[in-house]
């Protein structure tokens, strides 16, 4: 394989943080010691991922909250009128 078709490696990153003990026991109960930074990185990837999604729906309802609401016959006539004035 040539260097062109080798994946980059994701950097990984040592971070010094808090967790609470009931948090840690279940880990440590449930999980094996080496596969706990992974179990913990999904766990955070889906919690941001919720975060994210949250952030992006309240943008979209400020957004509709903004608009006009339309229905379906009132969209297809404006666009024809915005086709008639076009030609």
């Amino acid at each position: 394989m040539g260097a062109a078709n080798k994946v980059p490696e994701k950097q990984s990153y040592k971070l010094n943080f808090i967790i609470d003990q009931e948090v840690k026991e279940t880990l440590e109960k449930y999980v094996p010691s080496g596969s706990r930074s992974r179990v913990v990185n999904d766990a955070l990837r889906k919690e941001l991922n919720l975060l994210k999604r949250k952030e992006i729906t309240a943008k979209l309802a400020e957004i509709r909250d903004k608009n006009v609401m339309m229905d379906t016959a009132d969209i297809v006539n404006e666009v024809k009128k915005g086709r008639a004035k076009d030609k």
